[in-house]
């Protein structure tokens, strides 16, 4: 069995409260941010490992911009692009083809952050 950190059970608490209120575009969003979230956590310590190369990240750079592009997507058709984490995302996106990848943790940690802030904004707004 895996043993899960403090923060990890805390933010899976979060998520199901949010996937409970039955609202497909809040849980249709959490989910594709969940999804961003985690491609990004895998290729950030792919390059720690040198498996990427800056060759390899302008290759990837589409798909994963692409990956961006859909939750925002995403947040404006369901009228949630007003979320603080959006706002980060089109930044992220916007400048993402001037990203080497050098920048990737950096990048990682501000949609790490942009998924926080999102989730913990939904949870004001239709929790609290």
């Amino acid at each position: 069995m895996i043993m899960k950190s403090e923060h990890e059970l805390l933010e899976e608490a979060q998520w199901k409260k949010l996937f409970e209120l039955g609202n497909g575009d809040v849980s249709m969003l959490l989910m594709f941010v969940q999804k961003l979230c985690a491609v990004f956590h895998v290729f950030d310590p792919a390059n720690d490992l040198l498996i990427l190369d800056e060759d390899k990240w302008i290759e990837l750079q589409p798909l994963l911009k692409a990956r961006i592009i859909h939750v925002i997507d995403w947040a404006e058709k369901a009228n949630l692009d007003h979320l603080d984490g959006i706002r980060t995302l089109k930044e992220i996106s916007a400048n993402f083809y001037n990203l080497g990848i050098d920048s990737l943790k950096g990048v990682t940690e501000d949609i790490h952050q942009a998924n926080h802030a999102l989730t913990d904004q939904l949870e004001r707004e239709l929790l609290n």
